[in-house]
């Protein structure tokens, strides 16, 4: 059955989740439900590929804390998984998440991350940079991103958190280092930057698969990416669920 989803930049999504959380649903149960349908997801399409290892990367703002909440679940349904934290947790929801994943151990915090990183898991989830960040990432984030994109291109499948690392949630625009995602995994609404189109160094359309998850109810869109230019400018796109 096709249904519209709501196509919005990085400002708009914003304010739906502030008006979400002014409604009375608390940011933190906001960012469990998107950590939760992330996790599910992952179980769902890639159960043949977890007894290998997932390897998280969990950024410091909220969409590092939604990393923590897939990692926690995923490890709770018996796969191995490994966080990485290139920089601390800074935001209260993502330090609450942190605290509650980790149970009083510590995070993987390599401090050779260009060389180090990399230990073979068959599924990477990028949780570096949410729809907030703008400008080309910088430091170890960048390190940790570029990374992610040779892990990708050994044939480790890349997931990424509501926008991959490096792309601009409004416009599309990727100007330092850029997450490669082989599936976009985005919440409440569909980020306008993921659908303008642009191709990778490699050529290959980043990403490559959006699905869209709606965090109240749980329903479930995966977004075509052959939309056009005017049905992104009318703030729309059609959606299968």
């Amino acid at each position: 059955m096709r249904s519209l989803i709501r196509v919005v930049t990085a400002s708009e999504s914003a304010a739906r989740d502030s008006a979400a959380i002014a409604a009375g649903v608390p940011s933190r149960a906001l960012m469990q439900r998107a950590g939760a349908a992330t996790a599910a997801e992952i179980a769902l399409r890639y159960r043949d590929r977890l007894s290998a290892g997932v390897l998280v990367l969990a950024g410091p703002g909220n969409n590092g804390g939604d990393a923590w909440v897939v990692a926690r679940a995923l490890r709770a349904a018996g796969t191995t998984v490994r966080v990485v934290e290139p920089v601390e947790a800074k935001t209260p929801d993502a330090r609450a998440e942190r605290a509650l994943a980790l149970g009083g151990g510590a995070p993987d915090t390599a401090n050779d991350l260009a060389n180090t990183l990399d230990r073979g898991e068959a599924v990477v989830i990028d949780g570096l940079l949410g729809t907030g960040a703008g400008g080309a990432p910088r430091g170890e984030i960048a390190t940790a991103i570029n990374a992610i994109v040779a892990m990708r291109g050994r044939g480790a499948t890349v997931v990424a958190i509501d926008v991959p690392s490096g792309l601009d949630a409004t416009t599309g625009a990727t100007p330092g280092a850029v997450v490669i995602a082989d599936l976009t995994l985005t919440f409440a609404s569909v980020k306008r930057g993921l659908l303008e189109p642009r191709d990778s160094v490699e050529g290959v359309r980043n990403p490559a698969c959006v699905l869209s998850y709606n965090v109240k109810s749980g329903r479930r869109f995966r977004t075509s990416l052959e939309a056009s230019h005017d049905r992104i400018g009318s703030h729309h796109c059609k959606t299968y669920s």
